[in-house]
């Protein structure tokens, strides 16, 4: 065979080797690409899997965060509405009002989204509900809070709440695959007014009479200007809420027109003077308050406002107020109808620093050994306008010694005699606040013992006078031997004039009626205690 035939047989074989090769290797792109197919086919439905698994959990997540704003807002929207529940009253002083409190409110977030709302539902307290805000174990709500609730209306609140628990509820539009409920988020918080209990004077005063409703009371005539008259009127004009009805018994000793203390000039009642400057018979009128004799009033013990003597002689003497006639007059002696003041003129100068014992609740008012008889005082005891002289030591039925506590942090008390001297004498029958027995039935009058020595160990006769700083509810009481009772004036018992109330004692609940000397305290304006609760 020929060198070059040999050569092409070679190629050829060559030629075949490689295509026989390739015949055993066809199709395997295809395959390939088919493989690649199908796994990207399958990625691509478990990518499909993973994102809408995470639609709803995202959708969720967005509306979560929509309504938690939304019940932040409602929460803001309650606090304003409990901070701006108010009115004013007097010469523009702004004090609460329980009548604007709002049960619930409803809105919608600022922005476009329209759909994002809260709805707000607050509850009243007297007591602080945070303690009683986690679920029970079953999940279910605290039954004290529904139970001790102060209840709540279209008109507000009757009596002013010490708390207010605010629940707000932020809602958001759900998706048609969602329960409407979820995502809603669900905030409470408690607020703590800020309360003063100090007593806001302004009163009418009555003339004495044994039917409370038929009394007459003094009025402004015309505008409460310099140099205006003071009108008696009929009880019919007595009833409405005219400002120059309501008087202020001063601790100046000064009468002044309730709707003037914050003016310039607060006006008083003042008496006519002579061209020589003395006292003299004659129509009141109102005048800038100084401070001048004829416009300091003593309270006496027959329901009488008496004038000081003279500018140099402040005990009073005996010109006195008279309503006997159309308009208010100082006379020079008294009449035989007497005044009978609302508590809420004020006590004027009364306090533990003139040995008086003023109520809180009837805070124009001091307890009073009754008819200033040590015989009467021993059936009971009442609360009478306080009675006090400018220039004089006040009257003995008035007295009552006690030596009140430091009032540091922590209990303070001291058991102790509250005690006083017929007529002022050391040399007087000495007389002692005394509790009834244990278990008396009620209405459990206080009345005196007397004689009462200082050594007596009567267990009755003792007393438990209480100052903490740290608890304003116990404090200024007077708590009897049982422990239990204390010192309480009762409205809804009168004494025969129909306007004293008698005292008695009755279990210790801090109440403004068994606060006895006590000073105003301001407690609250916060808001906190936040809590997200479940839907």
């Amino acid at each position: 065979m020929k060198p070059q035939q040999w050569g092409l047989i070679r190629l050829r074989r060559a030629i075949y080797r490689r295509l026989s090769t390739a015949a055993t290797e066809g199709g395997v792109a295809l395959i390939t690409t088919v493989f690649f197919m199908v796994m990207l086919a399958g990625l691509s439905f478990v990518l499909l899997g993973v994102i809408l698994g995470q639609l709803g959990p995202a959708y969720m997540a967005q509306k979560s965060t929509k309504t938690v704003y939304a019940a932040q807002a409602g929460l803001q929207a309650g606090l304003s509405s409990l901070r701006t529940a108010s009115k004013t009253i007097g010469a523009g002083q702004v004090v609460g009002d329980p009548a604007e409190l709002p049960c619930t409110l409803a809105g919608t977030v600022d922005g476009e989204d329209a759909t994002t709302t809260y709805s707000t539902s607050i509850r009243y307290y007297s007591e602080d509900p945070s303690s009683r805000l986690a679920p029970l174990p079953s999940g279910a709500e605290n039954p004290w809070l529904e139970t001790n609730k102060i209840a709540c209306s279209a008109t507000g609140v009757a009596t002013q709440p010490k708390f207010a628990y605010v629940l707000s509820r932020g809602i958001a539009e759900s998706s048609e695959t969602r329960s409407e409920d979820e995502g809603n988020r669900l905030l409470g918080a408690v607020y703590t007014f800020k309360v003063k209990n100090e007593n806001v004077p302004g009163g009418r005063i009555y003339n004495e009479s044994t039917t409370p409703s038929a009394s007459r009371c003094l009025q402004v005539n015309g505008s409460p200007v310099v140099g205006a008259k003071v009108k008696v009127v009929t009880p019919a004009l007595c009833q409405g809420n005219d400002d120059r009805e309501l008087w202020v018994y001063d601790t100046s000793y000064q009468i002044k027109l309730s709707s003037t203390l914050l003016s310039d000039p607060t006006l008083c009642i003042t008496g006519p003077t002579t061209a020589a400057g003395a006292g003299t018979a004659g129509d009141i009128t109102l005048q800038k308050c100084e401070g001048r004799f004829n416009q300091l009033w003593g309270w006496t013990g027959d329901d009488s406002w008496k004038q000081s003597r003279s500018a140099t002689d402040l005990q009073i003497g005996t010109r006195c107020l008279s309503m006997t006639g159309t308009m208010l007059r100082v006379e020079n002696s008294c009449s035989s109808t007497g005044f009978a003041p609302d508590p809420a003129i004020g006590a004027g100068a009364a306090s533990k620093l003139t040995e008086q014992v003023v109520n809180y609740l009837e805070f124009g008012r001091c307890l009073d050994v009754t008819s200033a008889n040590l015989s009467t005082g021993k059936n009971y005891l009442i609360s009478y306008p306080c009675k006090q002289d400018p220039g004089a030591p006040v009257y003995w039925n008035h007295v009552w010694k006690y030596t009140e506590p430091a009032g540091t942090p922590g209990s303070t008390q001291i058991t102790q005699q509250v005690w006083g001297r017929e007529n002022n004498d050391p040399a007087g029958e000495r007389y002692c606040l005394q509790a009834p027995t244990a278990g008396a039935a009620q209405p459990a009058y206080a009345t005196i013992k007397s004689p009462c020595a200082a050594s007596v160990t009567d267990q009755r006769v003792m007393w438990t006078r209480i100052v903490n700083i740290d608890d304003y509810q116990s404090s200024y009481v007077f708590r009897d031997f049982t422990g239990t009772r204390c010192l309480t004036v009762d409205p809804m018992q009168k004494h025969s004039d129909k306007y004293s109330s008698k005292v008695k004692v009755s279990a210790c609940t801090g109440t403004t009626d068994q606060k006895w000397n006590a000073p105003p305290t301001t407690v609250g304006g916060t808001f906190g205690g936040f809590k997200e609760l479940a839907e």
